[in-house]
């Protein structure tokens, strides 16, 4: 999905909340922890790299950390120990959502599937679709 979606639903879903906020933030984390790096790797080679080189580990080790069960289970314990259980509900809510959002819609791209243990296991879920592949083939999406 993309981050749109990621808001979208998030509120959709969690708006009535007293944690809704946070579930907002934490649902879109994942994308930008690993987009921020690489658009200013990209930036500092000035464009002469492809921004989705399949090859750059780096950008794949941060893609599968920050879409993994325990990346979201280790974040919402460091919150619950820090803010109390509201927040960490609110982190854990919006990091489980957007990985259930993905793991759906991720068969290609640049990391090839959510592997929901990394770095523990690289199995990957047997995702149906690529999202950017069908939003070309029905733009209307």
């Amino acid at each position: 999905m993309d981050l749109p979606s990621h808001v979208i639903w998030s509120y959709a879903l969690f708006h009535s909340q007293p944690w809704a906020g946070v579930a907002v933030a934490f649902c879109v984390l994942p994308d930008v922890l690993w987009f921020l790096p690489r658009l200013a790797t990209f930036a500092l080679h000035r464009g002469k790299i492809k921004f989705t080189d399949t090859n750059d580990l780096q950008t794949r080790h941060l893609y599968r950390t920050n879409h993994s069960l325990l990346s979201a289970a280790l974040a919402s314990a460091i919150v619950y120990s820090v803010f109390g259980q509201q927040v960490a509900v609110g982190v854990a809510a919006g990091w489980l959502l957007h990985i259930f959002m993905d793991i759906w819609t991720h068969k290609g791209g640049i990391v090839d599937g959510i592997r929901m243990l990394y770095p523990v296991s690289d199995w990957k879920f047997p995702a149906p679709i690529y999202w950017r592949e069908e939003v070309g083939k029905r733009p209307w999406l």
